[in-house]
């Protein structure tokens, strides 16, 4: 093999100490003899060290053979050789311990091979450690990023900042991981550390929640847009209204004024949902009639429900009045329809019932309104069911639901002061039953008769009139003038503050919103030139929009539009002969409708 020969020096741990001269004489000239030749050496001990005193040292830091009398060789390890040995074997220990108890994955590459893969390495790709050793790792990873690995770890720099990508498992599943990549040139070889984290369920949870959110988003434009639309709409069924008002005197056409009044109070009801996108307040309650608001819904329900679908109605006599915002209550009883439906894909029955119940507290019974909705549908187990009314919790799948609306019902529900109990069987379907409490005996807000106008009627009071809309100015000038009262009108507040400056008013009557100010702003300027001035302000926007909280701490009355001619004179009578001034409650503050009321 190119050697000259083999040198070993053995047994001198045996020697006296008398007897190390003559050795060194020997050794030395050993030495000199095989100086410059290819020669293997064993064992071979530094003259320095060659001493008695220093064999000791010699034995601890080499291991040597030792040949007994009966020519058996003995490898004799020393003390420090056996430390790093042992060093050495508890170093892999706990890289093993760390490596396979780790919640990472980690991967070790040399040769752009994969040369070690921990346990959990083996789970996050689905691949057996046997599979993944000698597999190439940018094969782990999603075409879509391996433009990344290819560049930072196999490339003359390595990126040791994390990255989130997308890998392929064994079975072609698209995983997340934060990867990141640290490495060395080890022996004249790129040896590159690899470590992965599993964060699939949260990618999941952030799509859905960006979803979700840019859903809400959505709502939120068609709220804003839907409020406007309301506003509009009111005015021109205040106008609409009121031309009904003044003219219902002529019975000639007291059957085509009944069926304008009533399209119009439809029109109401159903302007009162779309403002519901825009509303986010305590409900505005009343007295109502719940069977009649499922009546008043059946024709609608049926056209969304579909035709595989059949609703049935068992409506008890006599039930109990509820105090409650009526538009809350259509969207209740809209949303649980419409979750009945969604829990029947084939088709099913829906059954709606409504009854009076005594809840037994002990001295003190309370009464209360049920209504049950009930679907014959793939039911609930009872971890959904747990889960229904959290907010974006849906079954319906990606796409397919909000799950805000039981959220919504739930919330309306609680408002009210009442409460929902939830039954439901796998396989057989569900009941939900709402309870709201009744209301104490008090008897439905009576229309106005006919001859009560003449108690609104004015005596030349004056009052300014600001208005936007023409057709809703010109509307209500008519009617505050027919009745007694002298009107001067505009449709801005800079045009309202130079009216006043000329005029003394008596009454301020404007629009929440003006092109050029809010109408309680405008109050505020013209109750300092004249800290007496009456004011009432009305909208057609929902009643928690932008001033209703000052409105509420200076105590201006509101109404709503749409109002009636006879809504209009009670407010403005209220104001001008001694009564008190009222905040807006739930007397005022709602969609009134009173037809065929006359005005002269």
């Amino acid at each position: 093999r190119g050697f000259d020969g083999l040198r070993a020096t053995g047994n001198t741990a045996w020697l006296d100490e008398k007897d190390w001269g003559s050795f060194l004489e020997y050794d030395t000239a050993i030495s000199k003899a095989t100086e410059g030749m290819p020669v293997i050496i064993l064992c071979t001990y530094s003259i320095p060290l060659c001493s008695a005193s220093h064999v000791i040292d010699v034995v601890n830091c080499h291991e040597f053979a030792i040949f007994n009398k009966d020519g058996r060789c003995e490898v004799i390890e020393t003390i420090q050789h056996q430390k790093t040995e042992q060093a050495l074997r508890d170093s892999e220990e706990k890289f093993r311990v760390l490596s396979e108890t780790a919640a990472c994955g980690f991967c070790i590459i040399e040769d752009d091979k994969i040369s070690y893969a921990n346990l959990a390495a083996e789970k996050v790709t689905g691949y057996s450690r046997d599979e993944l050793l000698n597999m190439k790792f940018w094969e782990l990873i999603h075409p879509e990023h391996r433009q990344f690995y290819e560049k930072d770890a196999t490339g003359g720099s390595i990126s040791a900042d994390k990255q989130e990508i997308k890998i392929l498992t064994k079975d072609n599943q698209v995983k997340w991981v934060i990867l990141s990549c640290g490495g060395d040139v080890i022996n004249g070889k790129q040896v590159v550390l690899v470590t992965f984290y599993d964060i699939t369920e949260r990618k999941i949870a952030e799509e859905i929640t960006q979803q979700q959110l840019y859903r809400v988003q959505k709502m939120e434009i068609v709220g804003k847009l839907a409020s406007g639309m309301a506003h509009e709409i009111n005015n021109q069924l205040t106008v609409i209204q009121a031309y009904l008002d003044l003219y219902a005197k002529d019975d000639s056409f007291g059957f085509i004024r009944s069926k304008i009044g009533q399209a119009v109070e439809k029109t109401s009801r159903l302007n009162r949902q779309l403002m519901l996108y825009s509303r986010h307040k305590e409900p505005t309650k009343d007295l109502h009639d719940l069977n009649k608001n499922l009546k008043d819904l059946q024709k609608m329900l049926k056209q969304m429900i579909g035709e595989d679908v059949t609703i049935y109605y068992h409506l008890a006599e006599n039930l109990w009045s509820i105090n409650a915002d009526a538009a809350n209550i259509e969207q209740v009883i809209v949303n649980l329809i419409l979750n009945a439906r969604d829990a029947m894909p084939h088709g099913g029955m829906i059954v709606v019932t409504t009854k009076n119940i005594v809840i037994d507290q002990g001295e003190h019974s309370k009464k209360a309104v049920c209504l049950s909705v009930s679907d014959t549908g793939t039911g609930m187990e009872d971890n959904i069911m747990s889960q229904i009314f959290n907010p974006f919790f849906t079954t319906k799948g990606l796409g397919k639901g909000t799950g805000l609306g039981l959220t919504v019902v739930d919330n309306i529900i609680k408002a009210h002061g009442g409460w929902i109990d939830v039954q439901s069987t796998l396989g057989k379907g569900t009941t939900f039953n709402v309870y709201l409490p009744a209301a104490d005996n008090i008897l439905f807000r009576s229309r106005v008769s006919s001859g009560e106008h003449r108690a609104y009627c004015g005596k030349g009071e004056k009052i300014l009139l600001v208005e936007d809309d023409p057709d809703v100015l010109d509307l209500t000038r008519m009617v505050l003038v027919e009745n007694g009262y002298r009107v001067s009108m505009c449709r801005r507040a800079s045009e309202a503050l130079e009216l006043f400056e000329k005029n003394d008013f008596d009454l301020l009557i404007s629009d929440l919103v003006l092109p050029d100010a809010r109408g309680f702003v405008l109050a505020g300027q013209l109750r300092e030139k004249k800290p007496d001035l009456k004011v009432l302000l009305v909208s057609g926007y929902s009643d928690n929009w932008i001033g209703m909280g000052k409105m509420l701490r200076q105590e201006y009355p509101f109404l709503p539009k749409p109002y009636t001619a006879v809504d209009l004179l009670r407010e403005v009578q209220q104001l001008l002969h001694g009564h008190s001034v009222r905040k807006p409650d739930s007397s005022i503050i709602g969609m009134k409708s009173c037809f065929n009321c006359p005005v002269v």
